[in-house]
């Protein structure tokens, strides 16, 4: 709730924020991948777009994606705050 970085300027409402990583599994398999967000919120992994939650209410959405035991994919975030907790 509120800021990603206060520090920074960013007010605790109307801000986006992306963040990028890495996954490694463990095992080779379908992996469900979960938002619970109040606003816009996306996730990729590799170049596969596995949640794309576009309501401005609460609700969880899901995504299944299949990954290989030890390869690494890239894993990006994307989420955009209006107002509220």
């Amino acid at each position: 709730t509120g800021s990603p970085d206060p520090t920074a300027g960013i007010g605790e409402d109307h801000f986006s924020t992306r963040w990028v990583g890495t996954v490694q599994p463990a095992n080779t398999g379908a992996y469900t991948i979960y938002v619970d967000s109040d606003n816009i919120a996306r996730v990729w992994v590799g170049e596969t777009l596995v949640v794309n939650k576009t309501s401005g209410t609460r609700e969880e959405q899901s995504g299944t994606v299949a990954l290989t035991a030890g390869q690494q994919y890239p894993v990006k975030v994307e989420y955009v705050h209006a107002a509220g907790d």
